[in-house]
């Protein structure tokens, strides 16, 4: 909560290669495990025609993932 209003936060999860094909199968029901890792990495956000502000992101790379029943 930040000034009484609620914030939503969301971890962005990146997959790449076969882990990312499994992963495309699955339906927005689907419980699942992943394991991977954290990390965090900068980007130029553009404000106006001559100016960028520096961001900076945090997202999981998912190296495995388990179906769970």
């Amino acid at each position: 909560m930040d000034n009484g209003k609620h914030l939503n936060s969301y971890l962005p999860c990146l997959a790449f290669g076969t882990t990312a094909k499994e992963i495309n199968k699955l339906k927005v029901s689907d419980k699942i495990q992943i394991g991977g890792y954290i990390r965090s990495r900068q980007y130029k956000k553009k404000t106006s025609e001559d100016d960028y502000n520096i961001e900076v992101t945090h997202e999981l790379v998912v190296k495995e993932i388990t179906i769970l029943e």
